[in-house]
């Protein structure tokens, strides 16, 4: 594995989108230049695997595959928009002529809090990105296929190393589809898991703008609507037990859009006979994201889009559900002629 060692932090997009934001902490990072590498940071911080979810292809077929990452003890890598530092993981593909390959599917990130309040967005401990992948309906049967892969991501922990891998995946391929099995069915299962749900099991969202036309340069607001069950309660933002998981509002990048981070209302106070004293959010909440068009931005269709992550409890039982990360998006129209 080929490394590239970098002891200063990469500054990167804030829960916004298109602009840098400096820190004072970069600052710090950087005074550790020409200090050398340490020993403990001459082994890869990541390492990544390649795996298909079949064991040979036919000709028109989907199958997906795997790009899992083995992350050393705290340590971490970034989720698709890193948040105010950091990078995402990148691969590029040579694969056989014909085959569609999507981009790169994400598991939901964690928050991640740093020095003088950098937040990020991170993968830790064994993440796993997937690949949809289509087989063009006139494949060759007559020999193996090769999916040659080329990749690079930020490692971070108190200070950050840029890693670079290359991988390959040889498939054999079948005439029929009727003859393909499934394969590494228990990695698949947890990877699909791990992704962002459509659907929430406590809970509904509505994604909307303040202002569904846009013009270049106009400041304006997304709003989510969470609409709880009920008798359900959800996390606020900042919850007061330990180990509950709060409300959290992920953005992916959005090209020509500045993004602030989400703005949360106060949370509802009480007092459970299990839990003690809880801050929560029932009934219909309202979650606010400041946005900021560029002055350049085209006109034509944006999609908005991200994760909403939250833990629901049972406000009559105490019960705490597991956790869950759901989508949500927004489609606006950019029109420079768009009355104010």
């Amino acid at each position: 594995m080929k490394q590239i060692w970098n002891t200063c932090i990469v500054i990167g997009h804030a829960g916004r989108t298109n602009k840098w934001r400096r820190t004072s902490s970069l600052a710090v990072l950087l005074a550790g230049l020409g200090a050398g590498i340490p020993e403990a940071l001459a082994q890869p911080k990541a390492q990544m695997e390649l795996h298909a979810s079949v064991e040979a292809v036919a000709p028109g077929q989907e199958f997906q595959i795997a790009v899992r990452f083995r992350v050393a003890k705290d340590w971490h890598l970034y989720w698709a928009n890193p948040g105010d530092v950091g990078l995402p993981p990148r691969v590029r593909w040579t694969a056989p002529p014909g085959f569609e390959l999507s981009g790169l599917r994400f598991p939901a990130p964690k928050r991640h809090l740093g020095p003088a309040s950098i937040r990020s967005n991170i993968l830790e401990g064994d993440p796993i990105l997937l690949v949809d992948v289509r087989a063009p309906s006139d494949l060759p049967t007559d020999q193996p296929l090769t999916f040659s892969a080329k990749a690079d991501w930020l490692v971070c922990k108190s200070t950050c190393l840029r890693e670079r891998q290359d991988a390959v995946l040889t498939l054999p391929t079948v005439a029929s589809a009727d003859s393909v099995r499934t394969a590494h069915a228990d990695l698949f299962r947890r990877a699909r898991a791990a992704m962002p749900r459509t659907q929430a099991a406590h809970l509904t969202i509505q994604a909307m703008s303040t202002n569904p036309t846009i013009k270049p340069g106009e400041s304006f607001e997304i709003v989510l609507q969470l609409s709880i069950k009920s008798g359900m309660r959800i996390q606020s933002h900042t919850p007061t037990i330990p180990g509950l998981v709060g409300t959290d509002v992920f953005v992916e990048r959005t090209p020509g859009l500045v993004i602030d981070a989400a703005i949360y209302p106060p949370p509802e106070e009480r007092i459970d006979k299990n839990l003690g004293l809880v801050a929560e959010y029932g009934g219909r909440c309202l979650l606010r994201l400041p946005v900021t068009a560029d002055t350049d931005l085209a006109p034509g269709p944006v999609r908005v889009g991200g994760v909403l992550k939250y833990q629901a409890c049972d406000k009559k039982t105490g019960k705490c559900f597991r956790p869950e990360s759901v989508e949500w998006s927004v489609e606006l129209r950019v029109d420079k002629d768009a009355d104010s």
